[in-house]
This record gives structure tokens, C-alpha cells and sequence, in this order.
């Protein structure tokens, strides 16, 4: 589930606008942190586990790569990003690798053709699901501003001991 957090304030006539925000969102921020507090929920330590599930020299090796893939991990119905390659920042136009992780870990399809999102989307979750590997072709671009291009992603699983499944995805255009 997702949870929005908002903040406002009641102005009284006299108080300008900048205290108004400061005061909304002094109260948004109280929200977000009863909350976390509440579900026990934390993006920092949850951004080490990522780190730290695969060895700091087998990260570097990976990351720096210049062939573009990506790996990701599917637990409790998620897919969260664990790396990127250097290749797979080119590939796709990302100014650095935090960039590509933020979006891939929020919008996986954002720069998708419109026409070919359904059918991309349908492949990752039976591919997600472990009902079959990944082989689809789909057009993407880099922002709004430049054209389309055709990719080839392919993928297939690494089953951990847990219940975690870890996919590598290879991409070409």
C-alpha cells in the first residue's frame, strides 16, 4: 500500500506566506515519521539490506560493467532494484546510477511506449512470478524530448535460500 502525507495550515491574516509552509510542512513531516514509526517501516535501512545483499567488491565489479543489465530482487511481491551497470546508465540515458535506481524502483515503465506497456508490463509479472523467463522487445526513450528506440530485454533467475528470487536482465538495442 502507499501512504500520502500532507500538511497545512490556517493562516490568521497577519502571517506571510513562507511561515504558512514552513508550519504545513512542519506537520506533514509529523505525519510521515508517526507513520513509519507506526509500520515499522525505514527507507534508509532498507536501502543498506539492498547494499549490503551483495558484497561490496562484487557490487564495484558489477556496477562498473560497461554491458548493460540490471539486478533485481522480488520479495513480498515486490521488485526492488539491487544494481545497475555503468552500460545500463548509457543504454537508457541516466545521468548516474542513483537516478536510474530511484526510477526503476518507482515507475519501471515511465519512458515506455504507450503501446507496448501492457504487454511489457505482462511479461515482468509472469516472469516476477517465476512462470516464465524474460525475452521481450519493447520500444523506450530518454525523456520526453527524444525519439523512441527498440530494446531486447532478457532475464532469467538466481534462487537464493530464502524465499528472495534474484533476476539478472540484459538489455540491447
Amino acid at each position: 500500500g502507499y501512504s500520502i502525507a500532507y500538511g497545512y495550515a490556517m493562516r490568521d491574516g497577519k502571517e506571510d506566506p513562507e511561515s504558512m509552509i514552513r508550519r504545513s510542512d512542519l506537520k506533514m513531516f509529523e505525519q510521515k515519521a508517526q507513520y513509519y514509526r507506526e509500520k515499522s517501516h525505514d527507507r534508509r535501512r532498507n536501502r543498506r539490506e539492498k547494499q549490503d545483499y551483495i558484497s561490496a567488491d562484487t557490487r564495484k565489479s558489477l556496477e562498473y560493467s560497461p554491458h548493460p543489465f540490471a539486478v533485481y530482487r522480488f520479495r513480498d511481491h515486490r521488485i526492488e532494484t539491487l544494481l545497475v551497470s555503468d552500460g545500463f546508465c548509457r543504454l537508457f540515458g541516466y545521468a548516474d546510477r542513483n537516478e536510474a535506481l530511484h526510477v526503476l524502483d518507482r515507475n519501471m515503465c515511465r519512458d515506455v511506449h504507450a503501446d507496448d506497456r501492457e504487454r511489457l508490463s505482462g511479461a515482468m509479472l509472469r516472469f516476477s512470478e517465476g512462470k516464465e523467463e524474460l525475452d521481450v522487445v519493447y520500444r523506450t526513450r530518454e525523456g520526453m524530448e527524444s525519439d523512441y528506440r527498440v530494446i531486447h530485454a532478457r532475464g532469467s533467475h538466481m534462487h537464493t535460500g530464502t524465499d528472495d528470487r534474484i533476476a539478472h536482465v540484459w538489455y540491447n538495442d
